[in-house]
């Protein structure tokens, strides 16, 4: 009886700490998972001054780009999109812009890189009508914000550091009309090359 009762006694211990076992072995692999899935997720900071052709020239925005690190071979050429989960916030002007707002969603932002460092964000903002996601500008007269080349900053303060080109409304004098065209179809040529590449 005493033997029976031993026997019954460790068969419930037994019960137990096989249920405790698989309790504890649950909550690992659910840590573990949660753990694996943030790993990947990048934040960098940056800030961007608006170059010497606009009115603005000097003015400093700042912002941060978010973005799955596990997409990345660190190889060469790469790009993260919106569509892979590219996430931005940049703040000029009094106003925040995200990712949302460019011009050309979905298929743009992208954030390109070079052997897994971001060199180039490409991000443009436009309030006119023409193009596919206008966004509006709350500063009077700027109608385009385009973001480039992104430099690793100094230790200390932000991620990165970006020239910002901001478009205005101010209609050029004659002799800088042509400069002006220029500008646009170089700014419209960087897209679309930089599109044929990510495609090829």
């Amino acid at each position: 009886m005493v033997f029976c009762m031993l026997l019954n006694s460790f068969d419930f211990m037994g019960r137990f700490a096989v249920r405790k076992l698989g309790h504890l072995l649950v909550m690992v692999a659910m840590a573990t998972a949660t753990s694996v899935s943030d790993a990947g997720m990048v934040t960098k900071t940056f800030t961007a001054t608006v170059d010497a052709s606009s009115p603005f020239a000097g003015t400093v925005g700042t912002g941060s780009f978010t973005y799955d690190d596990s997409l990345l071979t660190g190889i060469g050429d790469e790009e993260i999109d919106f569509l892979s989960g590219l996430m931005i916030e940049f703040t000029i002007f009094g106003q925040t812009f995200t990712e949302s707002d460019d011009i050309d969603l979905p298929d743009e932002p992208s954030l390109e890189f070079l052997d897994g460092v971001p060199e180039f964000l490409d991000f443009i903002i436009d309030e006119r009508a023409f193009v596919t996601n206008p966004v509006p500008i709350i500063e009077p007269n700027v109608v385009r914000i385009s973001f480039g080349s992104l430099t690793p900053a100094p230790i200390g303060g932000p991620d990165f550091i970006s020239e910002l080109s901001v478009e205005v409304t101010t209609i050029p004098e004659p002799t800088s009309f042509a400069l002006f065209g220029l500008g646009t179809l170089t700014l419209f040529a960087r897209r679309s090359r930089r599109q044929g590449v990510s495609n090829s």
